[in-house]
Formats: C-alpha cells, sequence, structure tokens
C-alpha cells in the first residue's frame, strides 16, 4: 500500500504519512488503532521491536500509568537547565529513599 493510500483511507495527507513514518510526528492512540485496522494486523505488532529492547517489559508504561506521574515527567522535560535537572533528580531520589 503506498502512503498515498494509507492518508487517503486515514483521512490525512501522504506527507503525514510519511513524518508518522519517519517518526516526526507521533501518532496517537486512536489513529494507531485505525492503522492496525487498515492493515488487518493487531496493535501489538507495532510494538514488537520495543520489546526486544534492553528495557524491562512494560515498565515505562508502569512509570506513567498515573494522571500525577506523566504531569511530572511532563515538567521535568521542560527543564531546560541541566543543574536543575540533577538536583531534582536528586531531591526526589532522596524523598523515595534512594541513594
Amino acid at each position: 500500500m503506498s502512503q498515498t493510500d494509507l492518508g487517503n483511507r486515514l483521512g490525512v495527507t501522504f506527507q503525514q504519512v510519511q513524518k508518522y513514518e519517519k517518526g516526526t510526528n507521533r501518532i496517537g492512540a486512536g489513529r494507531l488503532q485505525r492503522i492496525s485496522e487498515i492493515f488487518g494486523v493487531p496493535i501489538s505488532v507495532f510494538f514488537a521491536a520495543a520489546e526486544t529492547t534492553d528495557a524491562p517489559s512494560g515498565k515505562l508504561f508502569e512509570l506513567i500509568d498515573t494522571a500525577a506521574s506523566l504531569r511530572l515527567l511532563r515538567a521535568y522535560s521542560r527543564i531546560r537547565d541541566p543543574q536543575i535537572q540533577q538536583a531534582l533528580t536528586r531531591l526526589t531520589e532522596k524523598i523515595a529513599g534512594e541513594h
């Protein structure tokens, strides 16, 4: 299937499909579900490569399973000063009882 065909079925341009493919733009959950339907595959197919990484399976999703943890992660990512990021990390680890 061409990028144009997929874009037409999704209601987006082929340029948008290219951006999804390259990772330039994120794909929302609903759109990813629609893509899996178009290709007739389970949505888990798109995550198969992630399972082969060194990251513990499912740990990332456990980290952001609450609204509060997601808010913290988003706020942390907006901090531009690396020294402040390090200080916040050390403070958080100390509060959590880690060294």
